[in-house]
């Protein structure tokens, strides 16, 4: 999806791979993407975002949707990076591990994701951030999340924040 306004909708994509960013699907410059009850499975990426890749000032909205046993370098099931705001709603993340970090969720480079209504459940990470990572000036906000056995082998079994700002509530 490169600077697109797609809509995926009742969709799985399951078993893919690219040797670089974005197993399942990359979301290049893309202003508004939408992603409804869509499944992303046993997806991998040598690179960063096992089941989506979100880059470049993209601000997708993913709704309903599940994320299961996705892996990567880092962010397991989603990397977003450059100036992303990706927004969330009633979606699971499972079993998604990284390499690095962020077995679920990886935030990076001044991106703002908001997530509403979302559980991580025993995702894992080789460093740190086992479900959800946010740094490098992201502002991340989590309302009613759940995060349940999500593991790191160093720092942060469920949620890191680096020189970013996070809210969390319930």
């Amino acid at each position: 999806c490169l600077r697109s306004d797609l809509t995926l909708r009742d969709c799985v994509l399951s078993d893919n791979f690219a040797a670089g960013d974005g197993g399942g699907m990359l979301i290049d410059a893309s202003p508004s993407p939408q992603i409804v009850n869509c499944q992303f499975e046993s997806n991998a990426a040598n690179g960063s975002g096992g089941g989506i890749a979100i880059i470049n000032g993209s601000s997708p909205s993913i709704s309903d949707s599940s994320f299961i046993s996705n892996d990567a370098a880092w962010g397991g099931a989603i990397s977003a990076r450059s100036n992303c705001a990706p927004t969330m709603s009633g979606c699971t993340f499972a079993s998604n591990s990284a390499i690095y970090s962020a077995g679920a969720l990886d935030a990076n480079e001044n991106c703002s994701p908001t997530l509403n209504n979302c559980a991580f459940l025993g995702n894992q990470a080789g460093y740190w951030a086992g479900a959800v990572s946010v740094g490098a000036g992201g502002i991340g906000a989590f309302q009613d999340c759940l995060f349940v056995l999500n593991s790191a082998a160093d720092t942060g079994g469920g949620l890191v924040g680096v020189g970013s700002t996070l809210t969390v509530a319930d």
